[in-house]
């Protein structure tokens, strides 16, 4: 053993959330009494920080690390390696700690707004045409929603829509398979078919329409946006990276899909707290906020009879979505949502009339609620 000795602090993580701080301490055990005060940095190049960074002392021969974790760092492991010098009359010596991360992601990976998201591209066939963007059809969100136009040639025969990644996707830090659909001109016949695919090497399809024991909220009679969101999990074990996501179907004519995305596994930053309880109702049911009117925390409560996919989200009287509270498959029960009035990107409401809307399978319910800051 040499006369420097220096070891990992407690309580550091396993993984890390891109676009946050990593941050922890490293004690330096033993140095060399005849040399000078040790030094000791931090190379955060593998999180898109600097090659070379100072650890502070702390007291008690701790050293305190901390850097920003940049936004674009690939998910997956990345190096923290610390390098601790000391000159002595004797020569320099140095020792270096490594310790490896896994960097998870902090925003969904798009697949498709406004455009193919970077580094994806989208190829029709089976029936289907390639997709139309701006096609003057309904907008869910942003500027655009991409139109599909599909003619199977027969009702037993489906068409194919993929969405293919360069390089394949990790889906470490990813939770859910989420888009926004509208049926266009669609008309609902029996034996209609929806599935969709998130490839990997051994992944399987997931239906929307003749699943008995799971509903995902597609209703073909609505005319209006739906939000599917589809637990990674319901696709089977993922062995490896994402290769493909593809939606098949038998239905004919003109229907709209938008905000494709692989959804973070990471908190939202709205400031929202869910409790369950076993109480189980006879119907779907959603209730006036309380207390109402707010200036600093509401809560929001509603019932389910049956496991069902739930989304939760608030609105302006514009109709413009200021934040998603709640969004996924939840079991039966009665649950309470507190919201601290702020949207999805953590920024104060103003004060005013707000609509906050439940949708569940095929039921929506909507109420006013009354912000006062």
């Amino acid at each position: 053993a040499g006369p420097l000795l220096a070891q990992w602090g407690r309580g550091l993580p396993d993984s890390v959330i891109a676009g946050q701080n990593i941050a922890g301490t490293v004690a330096l055990t033993r140095a060399a009494p005849d040399g000078d005060e040790p030094t000791l940095s931090a190379d955060l190049s593998d999180f898109g920080g600097a090659a070379e960074v100072p650890l502070r002392s702390v007291g008690d021969g701790r050293f305190r690390f901390e850097g920003r974790i940049g936004d674009d760092v690939p998910v997956g492991p990345a190096e923290l390696r610390i390098t601790v010098q000391q000159s002595t009359p004797s020569g320099p010596l140095s020792i270096r700690l490594s310790r490896r991360f896994i960097v998870l992601p902090s925003k969904d990976l798009v697949l498709l707004g406004d455009e193919l998201g970077r580094g994806w591209e989208s190829s029709s066939s089976r029936g289907a045409e390639a997709l139309v963007f701006d096609g003057g059809g309904p907008v869910f969100a942003g500027n655009s929603s991409a139109a599909i136009t599909a003619a199977p040639l027969r009702r037993s025969r489906v068409w194919l829509l993929e969405f293919q990644p360069t390089p394949p996707v990790r889906t470490l830090g990813y939770r859910a398979l989420r888009f926004a659909f509208h049926p266009g001109d669609v008309e609902p016949q029996e034996g209609d078919r929806f599935d969709v695919n998130v490839r990997s090497r051994t992944t399987r399809a997931v239906s929307l329409l003749d699943d008995a024991e799971r509903d995902y909220g597609l209703d073909l009679a609505r005319k209006e946006w739906q939000t599917i969101e589809i637990p990674l999990q319901e696709f089977g074990e993922f062995n490896g990276p994402v290769e493909l996501v593809s939606f098949s179907s038998n239905l004919a004519g003109t229907m709209f899909i938008d905000e494709v995305r692989l959804v973070t596994s990471a908190p939202p930053i709205t400031a929202v707290l869910e409790t369950r309880s076993d109480a189980v109702p006879q119907s779907v049911h959603l209730e006036q906020n309380y207390p109402n009117p707010f200036n600093s925390e509401t809560i929001i409560r509603f019932a389910l009879p049956t496991t069902q996919q739930v989304v939760l989200e608030v609105y302006n009287l514009t109709g413009q979505r200021v934040t998603t509270l709640l969004r996924g498959l939840r079991t039966a029960g009665s649950y309470d949502v507190h919201w601290d009035g702020r949207t999805s990107r953590g920024q104060s409401l103003a004060s005013g009339i707000y609509l906050y809307r439940l949708s569940t399978g095929r039921q929506v319910m909507t109420r006013k609620l009354l912000l006062l800051q």
